[in-house]
C-alpha cells in the first residue's frame, strides 16, 4: 500500500524519505556504472570466445584426426564416433557401460520445530517428525580408455556428456541404490585443442554435429551478458531495497 507526505512516502509499511530516494538513486547510478564495467568485460570475454569457435577446424575423417595430432592443429570441432575401450558393469544392473555411478541412499526419521499462530494472534511451536531419503555414500565405476576416430584416450582426458539415470534398486525399506549410467558409446561432436600430438581441454557434446555445436557454443557466449544483467538488476533492487529498509537517522 502506498503512502505519501510531503517529506516521505510509505509502502508497505516501509517508511522511505525523500533523502533515502535520492541516497538510492545514487546507489543505482553507482551499481549501472559498475555493470557497465563489469559487462564490458564479459562482453570481450565472449567475443574472443567466438572468435576461438569461429577459427577451429572441422574434422569428421580418421586421416584428418590423426593429421591434426600429429601437427598440433591447435582448436578443433571433431566430429565421430566416442567409445569405451574397456567396459564396466555392476551385480544389479549388469552391464556393459561406459561409466556407472550408484548412490547409496537411507529412508531416516528427523525432527523440526514448526511455528503456529492461533486464532488471538498467540505463536506457539511444536515438534514434527518427518522422513526422507538421504545420501549414505556413493560408488563409480568407468572406463580407462576410450576410442575417437581411431586414436585410443584416457578416460579422464575428455569432458563426457551428463550420466542418465537408469533405475532404482531396493534393499529392505529402508535402503536403496540409484544407478545413473553413460553408454558404451556416443556419436556426436568433441571440441578440444589439438596439441602435443593429443588431445587438451576436450569436451564431447552427444548427438550434434560441427554446425549444430559450433552454433550452440557461440550462442551461449552471447547469453553470458544477458545471465549477468538479469542478476545484477536483480542485486542492485535487493541493495536499494535492504537500504530503504534501514533506519539511516544519518541522512536527517
Amino acid at each position: 500500500m502506498l503512502w505519501m507526505s510531503e517529506t516521505s512516502l510509505k509502502i508497505n509499511g516501509i517508511e522511505i524519505t525523500f533523502r533515502e530516494i535520492l541516497a538510492s538513486a545514487v546507489i543505482v547510478l553507482v551499481m549501472l556504472i559498475l555493470g557497465t564495467v563489469i559487462s564490458g568485460h564479459i562482453k570481450q570475454a565472449a567475443m574472443e570466445c567466438k572468435q576461438e569457435y569461429s577459427t577451429a577446424i572441422d574434422i569428421s575423417s580418421e586421416d584428418r584426426f590423426g593429421y591434426g595430432l600429429r601437427t598440433d592443429v591447435g582448436r578443433a570441432f571433431c566430429y565421430g564416433t566416442l567409445s569405451a575401450v574397456d567396459t564396466v558393469s555392476e551385480d544389479e544392473i549388469g552391464g556393459p557401460y561406459m561409466y556407472i555411478y550408484r548412490e547409496e541412499q537411507h529412508y531416516n526419521m528427523h525432527t523440526r520445530v514448526v511455528t503456529h499462530t492461533d486464532g488471538k494472534g498467540h505463536t506457539y511451536t511444536t515438534t514434527e517428525i518427518y522422513y526422507s531419503w538421504d545420501y549414505a555414500g556413493s560408488n563409480t565405476w568407468h572406463s580407462q580408455m576410450v576410442h575417437f576416430l581411431g586414436k585410443d584416450f584416457d578416460y579422464k582426458k575428455i569432458n563426457m556428456p551428463g550420466s542418465k539415470y537408469l533405475t532404482t534398486k531396493y534393499r529392505g525399506s529402508s535402503v536403496r541404490f540409484e544407478y545413473y549410467i553413460r553408454p558404451v558409446e556416443y556419436t556426436g561432436t568433441m571440441y578440444a585443442m589439438l596439441t602435443g600430438h593429443t588431445i587438451q581441454d576436450a569436451t564431447f557434446y552427444d548427438g550434434t554435429d560441427i554446425d549444430q555445436t559450433r552454433e550452440n557454443l557461440m550462442s551461449g557466449a552471447d547469453g553470458w551478458v544477458v545471465i549477468f544483467w538479469v542478476i545484477w538488476i536483480i542485486l542492485t533492487a535487493a541493495s536499494v531495497f535492504g537500504f530503504c529498509a534501514l533506519e539511516n537517522d544519518w541522512l536527517k
